[in-house]
């Protein structure tokens, strides 16, 4: 581009002196003009190419609902970092108040999408296809604008990533000057008319009340949640996470209203197990666009888009839209709460509930595995050590305690298995289950996780489950499935009973301390160990299962 300008420049200078004598000083005084406006335009070019791309960034991830974790202002801009680990660079303008002919690429909202806008001298309008169709800056459809100037010095743009260009136009049908003799392309000139420290689509970039606010350059603003890898949490450090959700600190949104029970209600667990997790399911009558989540008294909250956590709308069968989610117990939750939640519908409004959470104590040891599940049944965790030795209702301590001829515990202190609902669908309504080791009961090597329907005790319904791990106090890396890891057993599932080959497995992860012990064996006969001291409730199961115990 550069080089085919200064030789047009060079035939002139040519035919001038071919013609006549005379100082041509003023001419080369053009030239090297000329030369230096074409370099700060492809400095310019760098810069909004760069900037159209974090704002393709930046309105994708306002559709995947991310937040940002790093802001960082840099010599000549920002760098921002999103919670999918996706990053963007923002780079600003010097003044440059003569290149108000630059185009300035942005977006707006229409019907719901954003779309990629062009302003040209101050008058805004949409960038279209050659169909005239608008174009998305999100979606299967998306297109990335790419900006380049012509050898004749006119601005242009490509739909394809920089396969094909057209010239840019303003809203009389004239292609857009980018260089030029009259020098109207400024020392920098994309920032519009002030110049100012901005960008070309957003004036300022600011942290207000956990939130990134980029002020674009008509004074809209855009609002993205920010939370800093490095901002503490208490409600997770205390209470409990959600893994779909985003957390803030400060106050919850505000709510006055209580939701009324003919529009709305909340079926959830009234008990938390320190290192589990519990279900809670939201039931409304109209559809929601965000759900809040916090401790009565307590600074900070969770945030869902609603919408990440719809399973149900309404139906012929359903009248309803129906919410799911889990919260995943801090393994330093000591005492009962109140929980405070606060929805917000599609058309604006909110309303609020309150709900009773007792703890329920079980042992979180050097390794703990817990199961919740859904609905009221009988659903059994079954754990095989490395030894091949199976934990579950009618063996409840780990091999290593059974071999302890002087264990150190309390009275009344159960090791293993601590926690068994709704047994022989003897209804309790916990509908948890807990599996813990201290570490002088921890194997090295493999083990496997499995849930069983041992008791459908209303196969009518679904039944969601989910199966945590934690070692040392934090998740462990599964060798298959996920942690946590998720499943359900679908309406008309029949008692399992224990049969090991229907049950689903959850997980298999590997520790690689703790003691080394040899494999076991045991005759097809001899499949499940019987533990000592059992409860009524384990005997009948085991009976069940054509196994009797003394």
């Amino acid at each position: 581009m550069k080089a085919k300008s200064i030789w047009l420049w060079v035939l002139l200078v040519v035919t001038a002196v071919s013609s006549c004598k005379y100082d041509d000083g003023e001419l080369w005084d053009k030239v090297n003009s000329l030369d230096n406006r074409v370099t700060n335009i492809e400095e310019q070019l760098t810069q909004m190419n760069t900037n159209i791309s974090s704002i393709s960034t930046i309105v994708n991830a306002i559709d995947d609902n991310l937040f940002i974790t790093s802001l960082e202002e840099t010599a000549n801009g920002y760098s921002i970092k999103f919670s999918n680990g996706e990053t963007a660079t923002l780079t600003n303008g010097t003044n440059g108040a003569d290149g108000k002919d630059a185009p300035v690429i942005g977006f707006d909202e229409f019907e719901g999408k954003y779309y990629w806008t062009q302003t040209i001298d101050g008058q805004q309008s949409w960038l279209t296809d050659e169909a005239g169709n608008k174009l998305p800056v999100t979606g299967a459809d998306a297109v990335t604008p790419q900006l380049k100037v012509n050898t004749d010095g006119f601005w242009m743009v490509s739909y394809d990533n920089g396969l094909t260009y057209a010239e840019v136009l303003d809203e009389a049908g004239n292609p857009v000057k980018a260089v030029g003799e009259d020098g109207k392309d400024g020392e920098d000139g994309i920032d519009g008319s002030d110049g100012a420290k901005g960008d070309s689509w957003f004036s300022e970039v600011k942290v207000e009340n956990g939130y990134v606010v980029f002020v674009l350059i008509d004074g809209t603003e855009i609002n993205i949640p920010f939370e800093s890898e490095d901002t503490p949490n208490p409600i997770e450090e205390e209470y409990f996470d959600i893994e779909e959700a985003t957390y803030h600190s400060g106050a919850m949104p505000e709510a006055t209203t209580k939701l009324p029970t003919e529009q709305g209600e909340l079926i959830a667990d009234e008990t938390f197990a320190p290192g589990g997790s519990s279900y809670f399911s939201l039931n409304t009558t109209e559809e929601l666009e965000n759900i809040y989540i916090g401790v009565e008294g307590k600074e900070g909250y969770y945030e869902m888009n609603a919408a990440d956590v719809l399973t149900t709308v309404p139906s012929r069968t359903t009248y309803m839209f129906n919410y799911q989610f889990i919260l995943l117990i801090s393994q330093q939750f000591t005492a009962n709460v109140t929980l405070r939640i606060v929805i917000q519908t599609i058309d604006g409004r909110f309303y609020f509930l309150t709900w009773e959470v007792r703890l329920i104590e079980v042992g979180i040891g050097e390794l703990q595995i817990s199961l919740a599940f859904s609905n009221a049944k009988d659903v059994d965790l079954h754990v095989i050590e490395p030894n091949g030795n199976i934990i579950f209702f009618g063996s409840r301590q780990p091999w290593l305690f059974t071999t302890d001829s002087t264990p150190n515990i309390s009275e009344g202190q159960i090791i293993g298995l601590d926690l068994d609902s709704n047994p022989g669908c003897n209804i309790d309504n916990v509908n948890k289950e807990n599996i813990y080791f201290p570490a002088e009961y921890v194997q090295k090597g493999t083990y496997t996780v499995l849930v069983d329907m041992f008791s459908n005790c209303d196969e009518n319904i679904a039944t969601d489950w989910t199966v945590r791990v934690n070692y040392r106090g934090q998740l462990i890396r599964p060798d298959t499935g996920t942690n946590p890891a998720n499943g359900t057993f679908p309406i008309g599932t029949p008692s399992n009973g224990a049969y090991r080959p229907n049950m689903p497995v959850a997980m298999t992860f590997t520790i690689n301390e703790g003691i080394e012990v040899p494999v076991i064996s045991r005759s097809s006969n001899d499949i499940y160990p019987v533990g000592k001291n059992l409860d009524s409730f384990a005997k009948m199961k085991l009976l069940q299962m054509g196994i009797v115990v003394d």
